[in-house]
């Protein structure tokens, strides 16, 4: 079972890497492929803070130091990536710019707990 499980958690790797990849390239056709709809981004960015906080308290209560720094590197990649694009767009940048720098701090230091704790 563990084997199976592994095998569909690289699929969903794949098709998310894929989705990043056509967002990448041009970020409409991107929406447009994964079915997005822009005037519903909103809504849809509610449910992924209530994901971002499910898994974020999944990281702590689980007490991970390698789950919690994986997860702290991908929140300060959205997070940082975020403040670039507002950046270039003449926008705040703060509150992202933020978010991005603590979840690096966290990630960091997460990574380091779990390499001198001797569990890398």
């Amino acid at each position: 079972l563990t084997s199976i499980v592994l095998f569909l958690a690289w699929v969903g790797v794949a098709i998310t890497g894929f989705f990043s990849v056509i967002c990448l390239r041009n970020a409409d056709d991107g929406l447009a492929f994964i079915t997005h709809h822009r005037d519903e981004l909103p809504k849809v960015m509610t449910g992924r803070y209530i994901a971002f906080t499910f898994f974020s308290l999944f990281g702590v209560l689980y007490g991970d130091l390698a789950v919690i720094s994986a997860w702290g590197i991908a929140l300060a990649i959205m997070a940082l990536a975020d403040a670039f694009i507002y950046f270039k767009a003449g926008k705040a940048i703060i509150n992202h710019l933020a978010a991005g720098i603590f979840a690096v701090i966290v990630a960091v230091l997460a990574g380091y707990a779990h390499v001198i704790n001797g569990a890398a």
